[in-house]
């Protein structure tokens, strides 16, 4: 259950501090936009710890467009977590703009789409013993993995092997992709793969 009120706020900070053994947090993150809180009310608790130096920056986390600038008019922002993948474009359209203005740190979570993309995980049945339970909930790929979607991330990990994208594994068993790996494909008109580009960076 979120619960982003003022109050709760200052027990969560409390006890962090307590647990952690210090007396300032770096970066806190309100990881979830409480719905019930306005978000005014929730930086403007937070920019009173960071006045009495028990917190030094604010983050946020899948926050929209309006509600980080309701946010950023309260208190900076120092960083954003969203999620962002081949999968998941979508803070493309404003976030990725939106984050430059006032220079807000973007932090992408799940860049190989909770894990879809390295090519181990064949269908949304996920063991609950992983992070299946927070893909279901995060991705829509997660609940409608097409036969499409296995091709195209065939063809993702394919290309990811010409580049040398991926670690070595045993044989038969399909080598993991390393997290700093990233690929884009060019489409025909009829959305078939046709050229699949695998980068390592450094």
């Amino acid at each position: 259950m979120l619960d982003s009120s003022p109050a709760n706020i200052r027990t969560a900070v409390e006890g962090s501090l307590k647990r952690l053994g210090t007396d300032r947090i770096d970066l806190y993150y309100q990881h979830r936009v409480d719905p019930n809180t306005p978000i005014e009310d929730t930086v403007g608790t937070l920019s009173e710890l960071v006045a009495e130096g028990k917190v030094l920056h604010l983050g946020l986390s899948e926050a929209a467009p309006a509600t980080i600038r309701r946010a950023q008019a309260v208190h900076p922002i120092t960083a954003l977590q969203t999620e962002y993948s081949l999968w998941t474009r979508d803070t493309e359209a404003e976030l990725l703009t939106l984050v430059r203005e006032p220079a807000i740190g973007f932090v992408p979570y799940s860049p190989l789409g909770h894990g879809f993309l390295t090519g181990t995980i064949r269908s949304p049945r996920i063991s609950p013993t992983t992070t299946g339970a927070r893909t279901t909930r995060a991705s829509p790929k997660a609940t409608s993995f097409t036969a499409r979607d296995r091709a195209t991330v065939d063809a993702f990990y394919s290309a990811a092997i010409a580049a040398g994208a991926t670690d070595n594994g045993a044989p038969g068993v399909r080598p993991e992709l390393h997290e700093n790996s990233y690929a884009a494909f060019v489409h025909d008109a009829s959305g078939n793969n046709i050229e699949a580009v695998c980068h390592v960076p450094g």
